[in-house]
């Protein structure tokens, strides 16, 4: 019967360690056509229609030294593809950038984990999952440092459910002169983990009751044996 335990508590084991890995995309690593399959954006808090975000052109502005450089994990986004003229996104106004993922029926989403950083330009406002705010120890640009420079962390244990998640990430685009030209609105995220526990089989269940019995009635027989 010890045999029989053994083997449960190995199965069971087994079945919550291992991890799926969560179908999330960084910034720009996902090109269709100049635009991100899998990031799209809105003006406000992220209450509004959406359209695909650009990847924004490389080797012009602000992708020529204003903003960090692009790498194969993670490049920028943003409402427009190129700025090289002059073109400008809203000034003081919130842009709102938001991905999809799917956790499976036999995935267990009290499980999903997710961690990452950031960068924005200009001020990293909020992250939120599925409608509610992340807690984050702080936000790109938001203690006067460039947003659009520096990453800042972030890492999610809680708020996700089974089937659809969304994840979003809204910025603020502040002004660079009065007449809001070259001045656009950007968005650069990376994960670096992303993972969520299977649910265990049935079997499993099933096996590490049968050991669990076992030993108890193993137990009981000793007992009896001894008196």
């Amino acid at each position: 019967m010890k045999t029989y335990l053994a083997m449960a508590v190995l199965a069971f084991a087994s079945a919550a360690a291992s991890a799926d890995v969560l179908p999330l995309f960084s910034t720009g690593t996902s090109v269709s056509a100049g635009q991100d399959s899998n990031w799209s954006f809105t003006q406000g808090l992220g209450t509004g229609s959406y359209s695909a975000a650009y990847v924004v052109t490389p080797g012009s502005y602000p992708l020529n030294g204003a903003w960090s450089n692009d790498t194969p994990a993670s490049s920028w986004i943003a409402p427009q593809a190129s700025y090289a003229n002059g073109q400008s996104d809203g000034m003081y106004t919130t842009y709102t950038y938001q991905t999809t993922f799917t956790i499976g029926a036999g995935e267990s989403a009290a499980s999903a984990r997710v961690s990452g950083a950031w960068q924005a330009d200009n001020i990293g406002i909020q992250i939120t999952l599925n409608g509610h705010p992340v807690t984050v120890s702080s936000l790109p640009g938001a203690n006067g440092g460039a947003g659009f420079q520096s990453w800042s962390a972030f890492a999610i244990d809680s708020g996700f459910q089974q089937g659809v998640n969304t994840l979003q990430f809204t910025v603020l685009n502040t002004f660079t002169n009065a007449a809001n030209s070259g001045n656009p609105s950007g968005l650069r995220v990376q994960f670096d983990s992303a993972t969520v526990s299977p649910v265990p089989e049935p079997e499993s269940y099933a096996l590490l009751g049968l050991g669990l019995v076992g030993l108890v009635l193993a137990r009981r027989s000793r007992r009896g044996a001894s008196v």
